[in-house]
């Protein structure tokens, strides 16, 4: 309690307090009309449309992780360090960041036009919205935010293009508009939240966002050193969205949908390990440097209450899944109610996914990052090939779940017995 009472009373509290209420009232608005336009979408389109666009936006996943998140980490470390310019850090991840999406994209292309119906439905939803993720690379701004805990030009920008856009989606909606229209908006939704991006930064900063030095040996520096990360990154998309991706391939569209829908609102909790990890990461890294044993409080304390948090959450969840489906998607959807119930255990251990990734970053145990996604990745793949022709859809989040069980506790006991697991969560 007294370390408790501590920390509550810092300035460092409260300035991360602040970062972390700008990233709620941003996922709380856009819980609340993405929420209901979800639904809406859903309904009009039925399972078998909305699986097209869930489809879009699984392969989209993987441009955005190469060109957004996947160096978030780094980017931040490297701002906090200034061992160069911010122009010049922000610049030149941004570029490494777009060639990486650029190559994903390539990929995609030969994905679609070797196997895939080139002119289908689901071919479109997969290129365009893909294309639409290559702007997810301008979030090296949102880096920059992150690590002076000024999240609220973030939450600016992103709201800016998802007001406007979602506007023309009810638009749409009360048109009776095409599936190609819908498909359409999730790109132009990327490309306009990019804009603003830099809007916002110019605006912040007073600098011009691509005023930096192209900076090659920079750039072969973060490839010679990240090579892990990013390819880590790869196959932890792969780990999550290998579910989606066979559900499409072994059943149809119309599963993936009505699957889609569950995964819908199970994650819309997910943001709340991921705003709170990215607000402390900053100051996680200071204090690694300061005192090692308040920084494995601090990382204790988080733990701790992201479990129980999980716990209460999930009960809730589960218990009320059937209610919660057919008010808001209706009968077409009923058969997700079961996969909301199961699914919705998996924010624990995303909770620990992300905790422990920062706590491995900031004590440079990247091989051990690497090896524990590699693992976890195989696992899911081997679940979900095993479960998912016998169980359908069941057998999906069942998989799912597991797979979230082995890379939040499994695979880093076994990788390493004095990582975070064992100092922290075996106390419990």
């Amino acid at each position: 309690m007294k370390f408790f009472s501590k920390l509550l009373s810092s300035p460092e509290y409260l300035k991360i307090s602040k970062n972390i209420s700008w990233l709620f009232l941003d996922k709380v608005l856009r819980m609340g009309i993405g929420l209901f336009l979800n639904a809406w979408i859903a309904r009009y389109l039925e399972p078998e449309g909305f699986g097209f666009i869930s489809l879009g936006l699984i392969f989209g996943s993987f441009v955005a992780a190469l060109c957004g998140s996947g160096l978030d980490s780094v980017i931040v470390k490297s701002l906090l360090e200034q061992k160069a310019s911010t122009s010049q850090i922000i610049g030149n991840f941004f570029i490494v960041r777009l060639v990486l999406g650029l190559l994903t994209c390539v990929g995609i292309l030969f994905y679609v036009l070797f196997f895939s119906q080139t002119y289908s439905t689901s071919s479109f939803a997969i290129l365009l919205i893909s294309f639409g993720n290559l702007f997810v690379s301008l979030d090296t701004i949102d880096s920059y935010y992150q690590s002076h805990l000024l999240s609220k030009f973030t939450v600016f920008a992103k709201n800016a293009s998802f007001l406007v856009i979602s506007a023309f989606r009810i638009f749409l909606l009360l048109n009776h508009y095409s599936i190609e229209w819908f498909i359409a908006s999730f790109c132009v939704e990327l490309i306009l939240s990019g804009v603003f991006m830099i809007i916002s930064y110019s605006y912040s900063t007073k600098n011009n966002f691509f005023n930096f030095k192209f900076d090659f040996e920079f750039i072969k520096d973060i490839l010679k050193n990240q090579y892990l990360l990013i390819l880590g990154t790869v196959l932890y998309i792969i780990y999550i969205k290998i579910d989606q991706i066979l559900i499409s391939t072994i059943l149809n569209a119309k599963e993936l949908g009505i699957y889609s829908a569950a995964l819908k609102l199970s994650e819309i909790w997910f943001f709340v390990p991921v705003i709170v990890s990215s607000s402390i990461f900053p100051s996680l890294i200071q204090l690694k440097n300061e005192n090692e044993n308040l920084f494995l409080q601090k990382i204790q304390f988080f733990f701790k209450a992201s479990l129980v948090i999980g716990i209460i959450f999930s009960f809730l969840i589960s218990v009320s899944s059937s209610s919660i489906i057919s008010k808001i998607y209706a009968e077409k959807y009923m058969s997700s109610a079961i996969i909301l119930a199961i699914h919705t255990w998996s924010v624990i251990f995303v909770a620990w996914e992300y905790f422990c990734s920062n706590y491995l970053y900031i004590e440079k145990y990247t091989n051990i990052l690497f090896s524990r996604i590699l693992i976890s990745c195989i696992f899911s793949i081997c679940f979900n090939i095993i479960l998912i022709p016998q169980y359908g859809i069941i057998g999906a989040v069942v998989s799912s779940l597991l797979s979230h069980f082995v890379m939040s506790t499994i695979s880093l006991l076994f990788l390493k017995k004095h990582v975070i697991y064992v100092k922290c969560n075996l106390k419990l």
